[in-house]
């Protein structure tokens, strides 16, 4: 088949730009032609995958990806392609990859109605629509059993259009046999001795992940705890409102920010604790790589993937609606050696009697069984 893979940016590190280039590949090699269209490309190109940049223009993100979607549309005809699969909500989709929350239930939930009569609402509203509303017979493939409730309780979407995928971890994600050595390694060059705790955030959004909830809960750990515990935030985004929140806050010396990077295995082993405050998070694809690496989890209760460090028994899952007082007690409550060590034996269990790593090989079967909708 000839397939086009449709997404507004593709970037490094990113989560659902990962699992756009895995399935393009996987596609690819099980003989398909495939092509990936984008509003923008930064980064490597994937071997024996076409890609095709389509451009932005705009002064605005929603305005950028609007016109983006009117573009692409007599793009698709012209390319006569059996199947588009969409990364990014917008209309013409044979199926939808739903790397997202529902944005309307989300905007429902936190915002008044002034905000949903601002031009950003109204766009991105239209083109969650298209993909889910009653009228369109879109497939979707949903990345964790809860997901599907929120888009069923604004557009009253049908069963039959929505797939449970099992999560896409990729397998070079698990503990590796020389994990005790990539831990005293990484811990020598982040510079933290074996006494301190290293807690572990890898967020390429600050504000959304939590990195301010974090600093906040660092900040707010009894004295004896605090000044034995090191946070790490792995990510690319704007550092200094958060080294001025830490600063503020005492635990300057106490956070280190790094940029995104591919070696995240390593840091999952020299790390004691990954802690996860999200604001929103459709799956948290690191809380199952921790659990892949033995490393115990502390989350907002709002991923996706939580229910797994739940039923892992590997950590602490944060009450809704989050509660920094809360969340800096469970933190506490973590900082124990004998607490981290059953947690981690438990997480390793728990990675290695569950399937972790199948969603790729899912999404790809059903992209070649699920029918064309478009007209």
């Amino acid at each position: 088949m000839k397939l086009a893979l449709v997404l507004f940016r593709w970037f490094p590190h990113g989560g659902l730009q990962r699992d756009c280039r895995a399935i393009a590949r996987a596609l690819a090699a099980r003989g398909h032609q495939v092509e990936i269209l984008c509003g923008r490309w930064d980064g490597a190109r994937p071997d024996g995958v076409a890609v095709r940049v389509l451009g932005f223009s705009g002064w605005s993100n929603h305005g950028r990806n609007r016109r983006f979607a009117a573009r692409l549309g007599p793009v698709l005809e012209r390319g006569r392609y059996d199947r588009v699969i969409g990364f990014d909500r917008m209309p013409g989709l044979d199926i939808y990859y739903a790397a997202d929350r529902c944005y309307v239930a989300d905007a429902l939930a936190t915002h008044g109605t002034i905000y949903r009569m601002m031009p950003r609402f109204r766009a991105i509203a239209s083109l969650e629509r298209a993909v889910f509303g009653p009228e369109q017979s879109t497939h979707v493939l949903l990345l964790h059993e809860r997901q599907g409730d929120a888009y069923q309780r604004v557009y009253g979407t049908a069963d039959e259009r929505l797939h449970v995928l099992p999560p896409s971890i990729a397998r070079d994600r698990a503990r590796p046999p020389d994990a005790p050595a990539l831990r005293a390694a990484t811990r020598a060059e982040l510079d933290v001795p074996d006494d301190e705790f290293l807690l572990l955030l890898v967020a390429s959004r600050y504000r959304t992940k939590g990195v301010d909830r974090a600093i906040a809960a660092l900040s707010d750990l009894p004295a004896e705890l605090k000044n034995r515990a090191r946070l790490v935030v792995i990510g690319g985004d704007d550092r200094r409102p958060y080294e001025s929140l830490a600063r503020s806050l005492g635990v300057g010396d106490r956070v280190v920010l790094l940029d995104g990077r591919d070696d995240i295995v390593r840091h999952l082993c020299a790390a004691d604790l990954m802690f996860h405050p999200a604001r929103a998070e459709n799956t948290g694809t690191v809380l199952l790589e921790a659990l892949l690496c033995g490393l115990p989890v502390v989350c907002a209760g709002l991923c996706g993937f939580a229910p797994h460090v739940a039923r892992a028994g590997a950590g602490i899952v944060l009450d809704e609606p989050y509660d920094q007082a809360r969340a800096a007690s469970a933190l506490s409550r973590s900082l124990d050696r004998a607490t981290l060590a059953r947690w981690s034996a438990a997480a390793l269990a728990y990675a290695q009697a569950t399937d972790l790593h199948g969603g790729i090989d899912a999404a790809v079967a059903l992209i070649e069984a699920l029918p064309r909708v478009r007209a």
